[in-house]
């Protein structure tokens, strides 16, 4: 049983983007999130399954190749792919010119994307 199944994240990552638009009921629908929002919400939110999984949050200068926010972002977009989801989540890009870097804060620090200049950043929403 892989990781993703044992500690059921696809459920939990389902909850998390269960997130109102602002205003509420906006014709453009549920906001996206960042993996790295995703990641921190989850380390909140299942702190438990945070330190089974033992991955860092992410960022750069985490001195690791693998984080949460990746984790998140390749499952997501695999299961995506994969149709296992049942178009439950969907993904798209934040284009990533004349943006030099991405911060985010989790009530503790902050983190920076570690996604070169030449990768767009994933995004993933909730399908209404």
């Amino acid at each position: 049983m892989s990781m993703w199944e044992e500690h059921q994240i696809a459920d939990k990552i389902i909850q998390i983007l269960d997130v109102e638009s602002i205003p509420k009921k906006h014709h453009l629908g549920r906001p996206y999130m960042t993996p790295y929002q995703i990641a921190i919400a989850f380390k909140k939110r299942f702190p438990e399954t945070f330190s089974c999984l033992g991955l860092p949050l992410g960022g750069k200068g985490i001195k690791s190749h693998t984080s949460l926010a990746q984790y998140i972002a390749r499952e997501l977009s695999r299961h995506i792919k994969d149709k296992s989801l049942d178009n439950l989540i969907e993904g798209g890009f934040l284009y990533n010119g004349f943006l030099p870097d991405l911060t985010f804060f989790d009530g503790k620090e902050k983190i920076t994307s570690s996604a070169e200049q030449s990768y767009n950043i994933s995004l993933f929403r909730r399908k209404d």
